[in-house]
């Protein structure tokens, strides 16, 4: 699970899918302002918290329109980023919270 915000409010929503460059958000409320240049998301995770800047890079309407699919391009994610997914790849038990927040939050 992730919440999202645009700047004005915030959503939850489901990571569906993560790598070394981007983040894929799913079951977004359609009302999530996906035209923002970018967002901070604050990642906690067993080795501690990060920081890293997404920028939106497509959007897809689901469930007839209520909800949105967006890719998320990570902007100079931390250099122990690729650590971190080969131990979730691995199955270390390792699990990640998101907080994704509108850029005039920053």
């Amino acid at each position: 699970m992730s919440y999202v915000s645009d700047g004005h409010s915030s959503f939850m929503g489901v990571v569906e899918d993560i790598s070394q460059s981007g983040v894929r958000i799913a079951q977004i409320p359609a009302d999530f302002d996906d035209d923002i240049d970018h967002c901070t998301a604050v990642i906690h995770c067993p080795t501690g918290d990060y920081t890293i800047t997404l920028q939106p890079c497509w959007s897809r309407s689901t469930n007839r329109g209520m909800y949105k699919t967006i890719g998320f391009l990570i902007v100079n994610p931390p250099p122990d980023w690729q650590s971190i997914l080969d131990q979730l790849e691995e199955g270390a038990g390792m699990e990640l919270g998101f907080l994704v927040l509108g850029n005039d939050q920053d």
